[in-house]
């Protein structure tokens, strides 16, 4: 069934967000849970990875909130990576309603954090222990929570991250509870959240990997080899590469390079920036491999990738079907394979033994150009042409105020107030998100006049 977004009667401005996302019609998940999460209701939600969870719940979220509402709505999510990606794709979707959301993560500034949180932080998405960090220190008013989300909640489980995220929700008002995840452990969320009276949504089995992947096993006591020989004879845009420690994500990113092929390297052990750099190369083609611990198994949405290899054997179902689904997202066809060697010693292993085709690898050699960087598409390339980041060199130490920003802006022929979005005013600069500018209108402007002071500005697109 072909269900189109402008059938749910939502506001233009987010239908026209929509669009400039490239979103022509609703996923399946999107058609059967929309018109459940627009009524507000408590609904738990499984689907596959790669399915739209994301906007599921990002777009009734956005029609729910306007500008001038305070704090309410928080989004919890079990790593980093996965609750920038939200924060992004919820911008994505609310820039042209103006609605913020702040992103709360460990390994970041803390004050500059809190000094979003005293803005319009209308949404907040975090990892569990660092919104409890900002808690402690009274910088989070729970007061008007509405809705509280988890994505991949059942990850909370497993990570033991539950106990946290119960003293957090401990704290809101009276709220709607959302549940997302492509595995569930439904029954315990439920009592834990004390969510009596949840629509359930399935929309394939948890236990089951999407058929746009086809699986297969290569039992080898070999693993180095049998890794280049794939890199060598398989047809590849982008791989992954998981193993289960952070020791094995050096190991192996070293044997790659010995190859010369163009690696990226991702396990918890990283500084945030680097993580983030990390996964920005390999999103953006500049890398061709990811080499990864379980940390990128969810949430990560990168384009083109054609093959996943679990060079160490997941230990858990869960890992087992997050891993697999890096690759066939969306309408692509991916490839998924297990190397098994003697030694393993997953519980699930003979699972994959028995529900997997053994792999054999081409003979015929395929120059992938795994040396060479190439060229993806960015799908903010739409959102980059109209809107951009005004960088201006003054901030709260400047005693420089949202109203300062808007009107020294408004005072300019280029600018109205339909074209200032968000305005993050940090200790020594101001970013402000400019909608629907004409590049070539402001690619000269060089200075802003506030507070009686010339401000030295510089364009960024985003």
């Amino acid at each position: 069934m072909n269900t189109q977004f402008k059938e749910y009667n939502l506001d233009k401005r987010i239908i026209q967000a929509i669009l400039d996302c490239g979103y022509l019609s609703c996923t399946e998940i999107q058609r059967q849970s929309l018109p459940l999460l627009l009524e507000g209701k408590n609904c738990l939600i499984q689907s596959k990875t790669g399915s739209g969870k994301t906007a599921a719940f990002c777009i009734p979220l956005i029609e729910a909130i306007d500008f001038d509402d305070p704090t309410s709505a928080l989004i919890l999510a079990p790593t980093r990576e996965l609750a920038q990606q939200i924060q992004h794709e919820f911008n994505r979707l609310a820039i042209y309603k103006k609605i913020n959301c702040v992103c709360l993560i460990g390994r970041q500034d803390f004050q500059k954090q809190a000094l979003q949180l005293k803005q319009k932080a209308h949404v907040i998405v975090g990892t569990p222990g660092r919104v409890f960090d900002h808690l402690e220190s009274n910088n989070i008013n729970m007061d008007n929570i509405k809705t509280l989300i988890l994505d991949e909640a059942n990850e909370m489980v497993t990570l033991g991250l539950l106990e946290q995220v119960e003293t957090i929700v401990a704290d809101l008002p009276e709220h709607k509870t959302w549940l997302f995840s492509a595995t569930m452990d439904s029954e315990l969320l439920l009592s834990k959240l004390n969510v009596n009276d949840a629509n359930i949504i399935t929309i394939d089995s948890p236990l089951e990997i999407s058929n746009q992947i086809d699986t297969y096993h290569i039992k080898t006591n070999d693993k180095e080899n049998v890794l280049l020989d794939i890199c060598t004879h398989c047809k590849i845009e982008s791989m992954c590469v998981f193993v289960n420690t952070r020791e094995d994500t050096k190991k192996i990113t070293m044997l790659l390079q010995k190859q010369k092929y163009l690696c990226s390297i991702l396990h918890g052990g990283m500084e945030q920036k680097e993580r983030t750099q990390s996964l920005a190369k390999f999103k953006q083609g500049k890398t061709r491999i990811l080499v990864s611990t379980d940390i990128a198994a969810r949430g990560i949405d990168v384009d083109q990738i054609t093959t996943v290899v679990h060079y160490d054997c997941p230990l858990t179902i869960d890992s087992y079907i997050h891993r697999s689904g890096r690759t066939g997202r969306k309408d692509e066809q991916g490839t998924s394979i297990t190397l098994i060697s003697k030694d393993d010693t997953s519980s699930i292993k003979n699972q994959i033994l028995d529900e997997t085709e053994a792999f054999i690898i081409p003979s015929e050699t395929v120059d992938n150009h795994l040396n060479k960087s190439v060229h993806k598409e960015d799908k903010d390339s739409t959102f980059n042409s109209k809107n951009t980041h005004l960088f201006i060199r003054a901030g709260k130490k400047d005693k420089i105020r949202n109203l300062d920003v808007v009107g020294a802006l408004c005072s300019l022929e280029q600018f109205n107030s339909d074209n200032i979005g968000i305005i993050d005013i940090q200790q020594n600069y101001t970013t402000v998100t400019l909608l629907n500018i004409d590049q070539s209108q402001i690619e000269d402007l060089q200075a802003v006049k506030i507070k009686g002071k010339n401000r030295k500005v510089e364009l960024k697109i985003k």
